[in-house]
């Protein structure tokens, strides 16, 4: 049986993985989603133009409680909780002491971990 993958279209960030006969996978494909032959990892995979594409490393720059030339725009996850990032630069700050994992995700970049001190 053959294998899709849904996206958005509008960023190309992957949603899902689907494995159905080719005539019921318009039933699979919900509203504002599009889909192409094959299955990919959101892992690895966006899609761009329509095709499945491999993400790229970002470089962020860790100085102290800021991470800088993050992607525009990002999520950096601290402790479970997401930030959005509009400008490419993540100040935090807390009482109590670290390490700090910062998980940060933007398509089309592969999922990069940072700490902060």
């Amino acid at each position: 049986m053959p294998s899709y993958t849904l996206y958005n279209p509008a960023t190309g960030e992957i949603r899902g993985q689907v494995i159905c006969a080719a005539s019921d996978i318009e039933l699979n494909v919900l509203p504002g989603e599009a889909y192409i032959d094959g299955g990919y990892s959101a892992l690895t995979y966006y899609i761009l133009n329509g095709v499945a594409t491999e993400k790229t490393l970002m470089s962020p720059v860790v100085s102290g409680w800021t991470i800088s030339n993050l992607p525009i725009p990002c999520n950096v996850r601290v402790g479970g909780i997401g930030y959005d990032v509009d400008d490419g630069v993540f100040e935090f700050s807390s009482p109590l002491p670290g390490p700090y994992k910062c998980i940060i995700s933007a398509v089309p970049y592969l999922t990069t971990e940072v700490t902060l001190p």
